[in-house]
């Protein structure tokens, strides 16, 4: 009968801790990518699509347990003027590197074209975890859509959020001592 006891009191101090830490503020910096000849049908050169991710950087304050939205790149979906239906080859992809408080990951996102009447360009969301001296950071990506039905540049950012998680040990250790003192107490 004590076991559950001392599963629940460690689990109730883990909420606690949780809920009463303070935000950690997280640097981040993303490097640039590119893609081009996206929807090129081969037939007039330099008449194709081109993605350009340009990265960014900074600095957040993100409360542990709550998702902080963050900016990694500002978009350009530059469009030519293509054909209806041009070939192109889909799934693209696109990599590069996020750094959240020194470590470094390379991040590949799965990218879908459909070139028509609209030309079509999704960038699917991934999930990455980063084991920073802060603690454990878990970076989730937004999915990124855009429906081109006109030449000429368009505009988005990469979002996502970053959520940061207290080391287990730190969780064990503290409902471990909220549970001595409990027991202590009660004696």
């Amino acid at each position: 009968m004590r076991i559950p006891l001392v599963r629940t009191l460690i689990m109730v101090a883990a909420m606690a801790l949780v809920a009463v830490a303070p935000a950690v503020t997280l640097s981040f910096s993303a490097t640039d990518f590119q893609i081009d000849k996206l929807g090129w049908d081969g037939t007039q050169p330099g008449n194709y699509d081109i993605l350009t991710g340009t990265g960014l950087s900074g600095s957040v304050s993100v409360p542990y347990g709550v998702p902080t939205p963050i900016a990694t790149h500002d978009l350009v979906f530059d469009v030519g003027i293509n054909s209806q239906k041009a070939w192109t080859p889909s799934p693209y992809s696109v990599s590069y590197d996020l750094t959240i408080e020194g470590v470094t990951k390379t991040i590949t996102h799965q990218v879908n074209v459909k070139i028509d009447l609209t030309d079509d360009l999704d960038i699917l969301p991934v999930s990455t975890v980063f084991h920073t001296s802060k603690g454990i950071v878990v970076y989730t990506s937004n999915l990124v859509s855009f429906r081109a039905a006109d030449s000429g540049q368009h505009y988005k950012q990469l979002t996502g959020q970053l959520e940061t998680v207290p080391e287990p040990a730190t969780l064990a250790l503290a409902g471990l001592g909220l549970a001595t003192a409990l027991r202590r107490r009660r004696r």
